[in-house]
């Protein structure tokens, strides 16, 4: 496997205005779908909490998709490939 450069991942994660489908969560749980995500991207290794990580990080994929066929832009989680 190779190294894989996130540095434009993590820019574009602290820089980029929430998508749409955030507006009802609380920052805290914004920030744990963003911890999820980064996880998924950078980690994946199976630690404690690896199957919740993984499952939030997907459902951000899966409504970035919805949300980009509805309106617009892709958002930060939309680059994770849902394993």
């Amino acid at each position: 496997m190779g190294e894989t450069d996130n540095t434009n991942n993590e820019s574009t994660l602290q820089q980029e205005a929430p998508p749409q489908w955030m507006g009802d969560l609380t920052e805290r749980e914004i920030k744990e779908v963003k911890l999820a995500v980064h996880y998924l991207r950078n980690f994946n290794h199976g630690t404690t909490g690896h199957n919740q990580l993984v499952l939030i990080a997907k459902l951000a994929f899966k409504l970035d998709l919805q949300e980009q066929r509805n309106k617009g832009p892709l958002h930060f989680a939309s680059t994770v490939d849902p394993v």
